[in-house]
């Protein structure tokens, strides 16, 4: 017989499982009581990407990228904040913006002229107005 041939019936004896030995079953990994979260950074959990200022619920482990929502009879600023939060995003970076851009901007939230300002006028002119928009 060659190298690899020989007997391929029965168990191996090094492999062979006593016959009245039960199968090991994988226990499930206990989780806890669903909890809400915000993401505060790009993540991914319960087979799905989270985008940063998203709310959502899930009973695994807390991650980096999450910040805990309090729940009920917490306090009521806080959840306020929250809820308010979860749907606004940033502001831009107006300081990114060419003059031309805040001009329009400006425009846009009710100043009738723009002439006269330079960059930095007009971005604390919009800053005021987002300031104002929000109450």
């Amino acid at each position: 017989m060659g190298k690899n041939q020989g007997q391929t019936r029965g168990q191996r004896v090094d492999n062979a499982a006593a016959a009245d030995a039960a199968p090991a079953a994988r226990a499930p990994a206990k989780k806890g009581e669903p909890k809400m979260y915000r993401a505060n950074q790009r993540g991914y959990v319960d087979g799905m990407i989270r985008e940063p200022g998203e709310v959502f619920a899930t009973a695994d482990p807390k991650g980096s990228w999450m910040d805990e929502i309090k729940g009920k009879g917490g306090d009521r600023r806080a959840e306020a904040v929250d809820d308010t939060m979860a749907t606004k995003k940033d502001d831009p970076d107006l300081n990114t913006f060419s003059l031309e851009a805040l001009q329009a901007e400006a425009l846009r939230l009710g100043l009738t002229d723009a002439s006269g300002l330079d960059k930095e006028d007009l971005i604390a002119a919009i800053r005021a107005a987002y300031v104002n928009e929000a109450q």
